[in-house]
């Protein structure tokens, strides 16, 4: 269900499934804050609650121009036509696809892993026994 009143950039975002990456982004942020000020992983309640503040904060003034300046790199790769794969991102079965596609790509990445050693045996060159 699309929100009310959805800016152009949020709707390329949440219809892209790029939120993940801003995401991974602002906990990087946060972690590299933490560990520059020396705050251990379990931290008093009084300072985990100033962190998930920091963190929301930057969520606020932060994911807007994110998705902003997504829509535009959207804008001039794509052109006008930008506007026709964001509505063609509107169909449920590429949603769907969408919403899936990292847990398929981590699962194919260790799947190559196990394979990898079977190709490298199929390529090698045959040991010369002479």
């Amino acid at each position: 269900m699309e929100p009310l009143c959805e800016t152009p950039g949020a709707r390329a975002v949440r219809l892209s499934h790029l939120a993940p990456v801003f995401a991974r982004m602002a906990d990087g942020m946060l972690l590299s804050w933490r560990r520059s000020l020396g705050v251990p992983d379990q931290a008093k309640a009084e300072v985990e609650a100033e962190l998930a503040a920091l963190r929301r904060t930057f969520d606020e003034q932060f994911l807007p121009e994110f998705q902003e300046f997504y829509a535009a790199l959207l804008e001039q790769h794509l052109g006008a036509g930008s506007s026709d794969v964001l509505a063609a991102l509107e169909n449920p079965n590429v949603q769907a696809y969408l919403a899936v596609i990292e847990g398929v790509e981590t699962e194919f990445a260790v799947l190559l892993r196990e394979y990898l050693p079977r190709v490298r045996a199929a390529l090698s060159p045959p040991a010369c026994t002479g």
